[in-house]
C-alpha cells in the first residue's frame, strides 16, 4: 500500500524516504567501543520479505522478475531468438508511433490515442524486458575484458622489469670488466684494485712472469 503513495502520505505513515542521519551509527562505533567488543556487529542478513524506504522486497525473488508476475503481457515467447524479438519490437514501436501521431493530427481526441499510447507502454516495458536478459552476459564479457586487461598490464610489468634486469647486469658486468687486469704490450699486469678508505680505484702494474711464478 505504501507503494502508491505521495510524499505528503508517506510523511503521514512516519516512512522515510531517506535514510536516518549516520549520528546513530558512528557514535557506536568509537574506538574504545571497537578496541572493547562493544561496538554491535554487522546485520544479518534479511530473510523473505523487507521494507525499505516505503518499498517492500523479497530476496526470495529472482534478479529479473517474469513480466507475467507484475501483471504485463508478455509479447515475445520464451526460449525465442531475443535479438530478433528486439528487432520486430523496434519496428512495431516505429509503426505504433507514427500511427499516434496521425492520429493525433487528424483527430486528436479518438479514443485510439489512449490505445496507441498503452500499446507503445507495453512494447517499451518488453523490450526493455528483454535488454535487462542480456545483463548477465554483458556481466561476463566485461569481467572477461577486466581480467584480459589486467594480463595485458601483468605482461607489460613483466617486460618492464626484465627490461629494467637486463640493464642492471649490462652495468654490472661492464663494472667487472672494467676492474679486471689488464695486460699491456710490455708483459706486465695492471692489477686493479678499491681502496677501502677513499674509495677510488688504484692500478698496480706488475711483472706477469713474477705473477705465474
Amino acid at each position: 500500500q505504501l507503494i502508491d503513495m505521495s510524499e505528503d502520505q508517506r510523511a503521514a505513515h512516519g516512512v522515510s524516504t531517506f535514510p536516518l542521519p549516520p549520528a546513530r551509527y558512528y557514535k557506536a562505533y568509537t574506538e574504545e567501543n571497537v578496541k572493547s567488543g562493544c561496538a554491535p556487529g554487522p546485520p544479518s542478513p534479511p530473510t523473505g520479505s523487507f521494507s525499505m524506504f516505503g518499498l517492500t522486497f523479497d530476496t526470495e525473488e529472482p534478479i529479473l522478475r517474469p513480466l507475467e508476475s507484475q501483471g504485463i503481457e508478455r509479447l515475445c515467447p520464451d526460449g525465442s531468438d531475443k535479438l530478433a524479438q528486439m528487432k520486430k519490437l523496434n519496428h512495431s514501436i516505429f509503426v505504433s508511433f507514427l500511427d499516434l501521431v496521425d492520429i493525433l493530427i487528424n483527430c486528436p481526441e479518438s479514443p485510439r490515442r489512449e490505445e496507441k499510447i498503452s500499446d507503445l507502454q507495453l512494447l517499451f516495458v518488453n523490450l526493455h524486458h528483454l535488454i535487462n536478459e542480456f545483463r548477465p552476459n554483458q556481466a561476463r564479457e566485461t569481467l572477461r575484458v577486466m581480467l584480459e586487461l589486467q594480463r595485458r598490464q601483468r605482461e607489460q610489468i613483466s617486460a618492464d622489469v626484465e627490461r629494467a634486469v637486463g640493464k642492471a647486469l649490462a652495468i654490472v658486468n661492464s663494472c667487472v670488466e672494467s676492474l679486471r687486469p689488464k695486460t699491456d704490450e710490455s708483459g706486465h699486469v695492471e692489477a686493479a684494485g678499491v681502496d677501502p678508505q677513499s674509495g677510488t680505484v688504484e692500478v698496480a702494474r706488475t711483472d706477469e712472469t713474477s705473477m705465474v711464478t
